[in-house]
């Protein structure tokens, strides 16, 4: 008898609380290559329109082209400065990362990233907790006239926790009933 009520609150507290607040694997894509503008001085600002509800990403980013190639590129060690921000729409929820999340970023310094012009491969890689961006040609996501880019929003280990803890209580509930 106590085992029952404890899986039934069980049950009750995983739908409650669990099901209206676990996010599921979410990804919204853009077919729009990222718009970057020169601000002089090393800084660049960026945007990448496109994605679903009106939504886009927007971010800066600093550095030095210390070996003279004409591209920028965090493998070299030539950016000091990144953030980039979503806004957030139906898919995936509004977030943003900085240096400490960026594991890669190569840019030419020729144009916008992902247009293609030196046929170099570029783009931005960024991800931490639960939220992910990737965008260009580059080794991170490939822009094919298609996609350019991909925002992505996983669900939290302790929603999922939760969530599964919730759906062995039913198995277990279910299972004494038959």
């Amino acid at each position: 008898m106590t085992s029952r009520i404890f899986f039934r609150s069980l049950l009750a507290s995983a739908v409650v609380l669990g099901a209206p607040t676990v996010a599921m694997a979410a990804d919204d894509f853009s077919a729009e290559l990222a718009i970057v503008t020169d601000q002089g001085g090393g800084d660049f600002t960026f945007i990448q329109a496109g994605f679903s509800d009106g939504a886009e990403v927007t971010g800066s980013f600093s550095g030095i082209d210390l070996d003279g190639n004409g591209q920028l590129s965090t493998f070299e060690g030539e950016l000091t400065a990144f953030d980039m921000s979503f806004s957030g729409n139906s898919l995936v929820d509004s977030f943003s990362l900085g240096l400490d999340d960026l594991f890669g970023l190569v840019f030419d310094l020729d144009g916008d990233i992902g247009d293609g012009l030196d046929l170099d491969i570029e783009g931005i890689g960024a991800a931490a907790g639960s939220f992910a961006y990737a965008m260009g040609p580059g080794p991170f996501f490939a822009c094919d006239g298609g996609v350019c880019g991909v925002v992505s929003q996983t669900p939290e280990p302790s929603a999922l926790a939760l969530f599964g803890l919730g759906l062995l209580g039913l198995g277990l509930v279910r299972r004494r009933v038959a």
